[in-house]
């Protein structure tokens, strides 16, 4: 119940018209999704590594863990993909806008990078189940930052 109620980077990400984000755990319409932007030859440009606090409920008490997730901007035009690694699985959702930023932002690091949807597809379709002693958001978020993308993370 505590984890339900619990606030994440994704969970608590407002699409930037200011409507509910539609989370979804559906791995493979994550992949359907980054697919169809590869096919047209849409190329992330941007990652925006995004560290919070929980809170409990909707923008409720804060408590002391934090939580990892990543939004990634595509190029051309404007495309926006938001993953977040939790129990549940990658939840992820796109916008054609950014996301605003959660509740409690407490780390944001804008990385540029040069990267084809189908590798991000690749990571995420090889993504172990969640565990919170040996694959939680954070190594998620840094094994894709560092690993995949080739970037190098402030310890956050």
């Amino acid at each position: 119940q505590l984890a339900q109620a619990a606030g994440c980077a994704s969970c608590s990400l407002d699409k930037g018209d200011g409507g509910d984000a539609e989370h979804d755990a559906n791995l493979e319409g994550l992949i359907q999704l980054l697919g169809g932007l590869a096919a047209r030859r849409i190329e992330f440009t941007e990652a925006h590594y995004i560290v919070n606090w929980w809170t409990l409920g909707d923008g409720g008490m804060w408590i002391p863990l934090k939580h990892h997730g990543i939004v990634l901007r595509g190029a051309p035009g404007s495309h926006f993909v938001a993953l977040d690694f939790s129990k549940r699985g990658i939840l992820w959702d796109y916008d054609t806008q950014m996301f605003a930023m959660p509740d409690y932002p407490c780390d944001v690091e804008v990385f540029a990078i040069r990267a084809s949807p189908m590798l991000i597809a690749n990571y995420c379709r090889q993504t172990s189940e969640f565990d919170f002693f040996s694959n939680d958001c954070s190594k998620w978020c840094e094994e894709l930052l560092e690993d995949v993308l080739k970037v190098s993370v402030t310890k956050l």
